[in-house]
């Protein structure tokens, strides 16, 4: 109703017209993005839960000797599936996302530090 209510009001070339259509149109897409999206494979989204515990567990613990099959296997999901959704997700393998995590604490470490310093920041994110 909102969609055919902008669609009729709005004239082209009218600047008022088109401002007052495009508050409903954002209004309108609030509301579609706030509508919860129906879970069609509970499967996934078990896996998905997985995947975000264990990226927020690498984002949180870096700086450890982390396994990624350990951890796989501590949230209940094997180890190439969680690789899958990494991919997935985020663009890269679980590893290569912790490299990431890894490089880019170092990066901002030593934008803050002389160079000097640069060997402990590089054991300190075990890069």
């Amino acid at each position: 109703m909102l969609f055919r209510e902008t669609n009729e009001e709005w004239v082209a070339g009218i600047a008022a017209g088109a401002s007052v259509a495009q508050s409903k149109l954002q209004i309108l897409l609030h509301r579609l993005h706030q509508i919860e999206q129906p879970d069609w494979n509970l499967a996934e989204s078990g896996a998905f839960a997985a995947f975000e515990q264990i990226k927020k567990h690498l984002e949180g613990s870096y700086r450890e000797n982390l396994r990624i099959e350990r951890l796989a296997k501590e949230y209940s999901i094997s180890a190439s599936y969680l690789r899958k959704l990494f991919l997935k997700y985020t663009g890269m393998g679980p590893k290569e996302y912790l490299n990431h995590l890894r490089n880019q604490q170092a990066c901002g470490y030593l934008r803050f530090t002389d160079y000097k310093k640069a060997f402990s920041i590089v054991l300190l994110c075990r890069i």
